[in-house]
């Protein structure tokens, strides 16, 4: 299938006064069964992307926060093509706590250099 693996940037608002950045893992397919077997097996859902005349029906599968963290953890071995995005993620996962919008600027530029590295690899297609 066709997916991605990253983190996502988010600017400040009216109501969030830092940056915020979350991950995502995210495979996009034709094949309906093999979406439900990847919310069977690391949980996440998916939705039916918007029909293009002319093209098969598509679905998008994502996941986030812990069981995104559990399912690159299980799928590792068997990334190949985004492997260093998959690692980079993972070390995004490690600054995650209880903490909530607030976090530390330490964390915060530990998050912006981790969104940079896979801005960058996801560029290159590394």
């Amino acid at each position: 299938g066709e997916g991605s693996i990253g983190i996502e940037h988010l600017s400040p608002t009216k109501n969030r006064i830092k940056d915020y950045y979350t991950c995502r893992l995210t495979v996009v397919n034709t094949n309906e069964e093999l979406m439900k077997l990847l919310v069977h097996f690391f949980k996440g859902n998916y939705d039916q992307r918007k029909k293009i005349e002319g093209h098969k029906i598509c679905y998008r599968w994502h996941v986030f926060g812990q069981d995104l963290e559990s399912a690159l953890k299980q799928l590792l071995p068997h990334i190949f093509i985004k492997k260093n995005q998959a690692l980079t993620v993972l070390e995004y996962r490690e600054t995650v706590g209880k903490t909530g919008w607030k976090v530390s600027d330490e964390i915060l530029a530990k998050r912006k250099e981790l969104w940079l590295r896979c801005k960058k690899l996801n560029t290159v297609g590394d």
